[in-house]
C-alpha cells in the first residue's frame, strides 16, 4: 500500500480534505502518547483516500485486497482484484459512479 498522503483528497472536490487531515493527525497524537510500552505500530495507521478510479487500478487494489482478505496463494488475490476491476468497469460511468462514493 502507498503510505504516501501527499495528494490524497476526501469529500466531492477535497471538501473534507483538511478536516479529516487534521483530526487524522490528532489521532496519531494521541495513540503515540497512549502508547506507554511501545507496542503500537503507528505505522498501520494509515488515512488513505479511495476513490471509484482507484478499483480499475491494478496496481492499488491489488495490495488492498491482500490487505483487507486473507487469501493464502497471490493467484487467488489477483483474481478476486480481477473480478472487482470488471464489476466496476461494466458499472454506467464505470470507476466514477455515484454508487462507489462513502460521502
Amino acid at each position: 500500500i502507498d503510505k504516501n498522503d501527499t495528494g490524497e483528497s476526501f469529500g466531492t472536490d477535497g471538501k473534507y480534505t483538511k478536516e479529516l487531515l487534521e483530526k487524522h493527525q490528532r489521532t496519531m497524537a494521541f495513540w503515540t502518547e497512549a502508547d506507554i510500552d511501545d507496542s503500537i505500530s503507528t505505522d498501520d495507521i494509515l488515512l488513505l483516500s479511495m476513490h471509484g478510479e482507484d478499483l480499475l487500478d491494478m496496481d492499488k487494489l491489488v495490495p488492498t485486497v491482500q490487505r483487507m482478505f486473507d487469501f493464502e496463494d497471490v493467484n487467488d488475490v489477483v483474481a478476486f482484484a480481477s473480478t472487482i476491476r470488471d464489476f466496476v468497469a461494466a458499472l454506467p460511468e464505470g470507476g466514477g459512479n455515484p454508487l462507489l462514493t462513502v460521502n
